[in-house]
């Protein structure tokens, strides 16, 4: 299952790369180093042949461990629907409004709930180097992504589809006053008196 293993971590990765080091830890963390670089030669070979099994027309090399020790994933072979939910969002920061909206909403799509949940990987909980997990800092960017289009949505005038922007983030996340105080404004707007009610005794209990 290390095969697959390897294929679902650089698939996790918001570049589809990572250093060698880092695979090798992730995977293999109590093994000595010695023997790691053999283990992961293997299963990168044995990757390579599974994927050729099940794909014949596939050529050329769609996972690599270059010369300077990075391990990726050829971009011409293997998409990702991390990379793309990635590249959405990132795009949607310099686009006008309606190119924007349309790039959140496909970003929306892709995030379907908590990074791999099954199988449960160890290495979706490990804490990286800005203090989040893999499964933390999409949830994270899936909350901006939701918050961004729920702001579009209300300068546009869709102050019913911003509103259910809102409720989806504070399904997840119930105490985000912030959010809460946009929700109390698109109630607001849509002369809800009973929902923004509702919606601050359950903001109250939670």
């Amino acid at each position: 299952y290390k095969a697959w293993e390897i294929l679902a971590f650089l698939c996790a990765q918001p570049g589809g790369s990572v250093s060698r080091e880092r695979v090798v830890t992730a995977l293999w963390p109590d093994v000595v180093s010695r023997k790691t670089k053999s283990r992961l030669r293997v299963a990168l070979t044995r990757l390579r042949g599974i994927l050729k099994k099940q794909v014949p027309a596939l050529e050329g090399e769609f996972v690599r461990l270059g010369r300077d020790g990075v391990c990726r994933l050829n971009s011409e072979y293997i998409s990702t629907d991390v990379r793309r939910f990635m590249a959405l969002r990132r795009s949607s920061s310099t686009q006008p409004p309606a190119d924007a909206i349309a790039a959140l909403e496909e970003a929306r799509e892709l995030y379907r709930g908590d990074l791999l949940t099954e199988p449960d990987y160890e290495w979706v909980l490990t804490r990286m180097d800005d203090g989040l997990t893999l499964r933390e800092l999409y949830r994270d960017e899936y909350l901006r992504v939701t918050q961004r289009l729920a702001e579009l949505y209300r300068e546009q005038g869709e102050t019913a589809r911003a509103v259910a922007c809102y409720r989806d983030i504070l399904k997840l996340e119930p105490i985000l006053e912030d959010v809460v105080r946009s929700l109390y404004r698109c109630y607001h707007e849509l002369g809800d008196r009973g929902a923004l009610v509702r919606e601050h005794r359950r903001l109250r209990d939670a």
